[in-house]
């Protein structure tokens, strides 16, 4: 389906990534990221209670959708809105996200790409020196604001109980990918991911950023949180001409290894991730 801003719910002709991160009316841009989850808890709902009778089904049989194999795969925009509603939909079982990070305001000032929004920044704010535009920190003040209206929606905030969550909810098998070089998302945003996942990073680890426990493939039911077991890795990746934002749709070592995530899962109840 076209997320909020995509295909025809844009209503524009401004591009998408405008109109989502929409900074000249920051209340719009978190209200997209709010309808993006509910975009997927009435997915969840509807396939949940969807039936096409063998009458109307194409093979000639009663279609239905099995609700303990609901699976959420976000990428860029879907792994900004997708933690939202994953942290909170008991149907959901296992996530995979890609080009995903937190922290709104590390992405403020790392982001690159599709626009320098670095600069973009320090302009808005007018922060200027005799010599040229001047360096904005994490702690300045307009961005604690702004920081403080993005909470609700910001993954940072939700994360944790994907895979550990004090009100009882089952946890969920994670798959996190990160591709180095990624001008989308920057590699700050994705380490702080997959800190507030509480995930283990599988070998082979190319960036070793600190504070993560290993693991060496093949790796299931790796995390167990109270005696609730669930496998939750990141997976790394270095892309060959391209933007690291991209490596699952590129890399096919880490093709393979999201194809037999999910898969495993699927058809035996436990996610396993393979060696590259």
């Amino acid at each position: 389906w076209d997320g909020p801003m995509h295909g025809e719910r844009r209503s524009s002709d401004l591009p998408p990534d405008g109109l989502f991160y929409n900074f000249a009316n920051p209340v719009a841009a978190r209200g997209n990221v709010f309808q993006g989850a509910a975009d997927v808890f009435s997915l969840v709902n509807t396939f949940e209670n969807l039936e096409i009778a063998a009458a109307d089904s194409p093979t000639g049989e009663l279609i239905r959708f099995n609700p303990s194999k609901f699976a959420i795969i976000g990428h860029s925009q879907g792994s900004a809105t997708g933690p939202l509603a994953a942290a909170y939909e008991p149907l959901l079982g296992l996530d995979v996200w890609s080009g995903a990070g937190a922290g709104l305001v590390l992405g403020l000032l790392h982001k690159t790409s599709p626009v320098d929004v670095p600069t973009g920044v320090a302009i808005a704010l007018q922060e200027f020196t005799d010599s040229g535009i001047a360096p904005v920190g994490d702690l300045h003040p307009a961005l604690a604001i702004l920081q403080g209206l993005f909470d609700p929606v910001d993954p940072m905030n939700h994360l944790r109980r994907l895979m550990d969550d004090p009100r009882g909810r089952p946890m969920q098998h994670v798959m996190h990918t990160y591709g180095l070089g990624d001008t989308y998302t920057p590699p700050v945003t994705a380490q702080v991911f997959t800190k507030l996942l509480r995930a283990e990073q599988a070998e082979p680890v190319l960036d070793d950023y600190g504070g993560v426990k290993k693991v060496t493939p093949p790796v299931v039911d790796n995390i167990n949180r109270n005696g609730e077991i669930v496998t939750g890795v990141e997976v790394q990746a270095a892309p060959s001409g391209y933007d690291g934002h991209f490596v699952l749709f590129r890399d096919a070592g880490l093709q393979r290894q999201f194809q037999q995530f999910v898969g495993t899962w699927v058809v035996d109840g436990k996610p396993a991730l393979v060696a590259r």
